[in-house]
């Protein structure tokens, strides 16, 4: 694997030290590793490692994907390493590619589930919840957000997507499943954008798969992934977060919030749900109607 100039950002697997598992999912097993420290990530990390042989030439797209993070404003980074669980090594065993060290996700965005035989286990609290009945979430012991801390992670998503495509980055496959938040009582609220080791730069192909989630793909259809299908998708985030009814998380219909935004809103919407991707507005559209309409 040739890393030319950015050999600091490849590390081999044997540096890690200890593991202790955390999770396990379709693709990667997920490692606490509280004996490594990174001088430009302070705080706690994990190892993403894959379960199978990764594809050709995966090595190079992820280094660009890491390299990225280097060379934002401190601003921009303060919003990545704040707001995403940005790929920040690549992670080789002997000349093998084999996963990457990101941040680990903060304890606010898990939630205490109880499963059916009544035992509790912690795990993330996606925006599915945003998305499901009153009546789910009291089943969960998840107090529903306010509209109001709704419709500010909505703009929380918005400054995302619009620094991601800002410097050149497509997300891919927005779901219910890929952003966490948290909500208190207080009215303070919070997201993080996760399994971004899927997103693509420009010039280069993704390092992994992009998929489209279930009742999330674009009308146009296709499996290419651009910045107008994530502007879809964030459209149908807006929707789905905002609507609170039932069978609401597969809404398509920007009729389903009248009501609920302003006019303005509803022709952004509108826009974002089009059928025809040039129609679709920017992040900072989205952003100023946020501020308009929020504190």
């Amino acid at each position: 694997m040739t890393v030319s100039s950015r050999d600091h950002l490849v590390l081999t697997r044997d540096k890690i030290g200890t593991m202790e598992a955390l999770d396990r999912g379709g693709q990667a097993m997920v490692y606490a590793v509280p004996d490594l420290e990174l001088p430009d990530c302070p705080g706690p990390l994990v190892y993403k490692e894959y379960h199978h042989s990764l594809p050709d030439g995966f090595a190079e797209p992820m280094l660009a994907v890491v390299a990225l993070r280097e060379r934002l404003t401190p601003n921009q980074r303060q919003i990545l390493d704040g707001r995403t669980m940005w790929p920040v090594r690549l992670v080789r065993d002997d000349s093998r590619a084999c996963g990457i060290l990101m941040r680990r996700i903060p304890d606010r965005f898990f939630h205490p589930f109880r499963r059916f035989n009544g035992e509790i286990v912690r795990r993330p609290r996606d925006v599915q919840h945003l998305m499901a009945t009153l009546e789910d979430n009291q089943g969960a012991g998840i107090v529903p957000a306010r509209l109001g801390q709704r419709g500010a992670l909505c703009r929380e998503l918005a400054v995302v997507l619009g620094l991601l495509h800002g410097i050149g980055v497509v997300y891919g496959d927005l779901n219910q499943r890929n952003v966490l938040y948290w909500a208190d009582p207080g009215g303070g609220c919070g997201l993080v954008v996760v399994d971004c080791d899927a997103v693509r730069v420009t010039g280069s192909v993704s390092p992994l798969p992009q998929l489209h989630g279930a009742d999330w793909a674009q009308p146009e259809g296709g499996t290419v992934q651009s910045k107008a299908s994530d502007r879809y998708k964030y459209g149908l985030y807006v929707l789905r977060t905002l609507v609170g009814r039932d069978m609401g998380s597969v809404s398509r219909d920007p009729m389903d919030l009248q009501g609920t935004l302003n006019p303005t809103g509803l022709h952004l919407l509108r826009r974002a749900l089009s059928d025809q991707p040039t129609a679709r507005p920017p992040m900072h559209e989205w952003y100023r109607y946020w501020n308009s309409v929020l504190p």
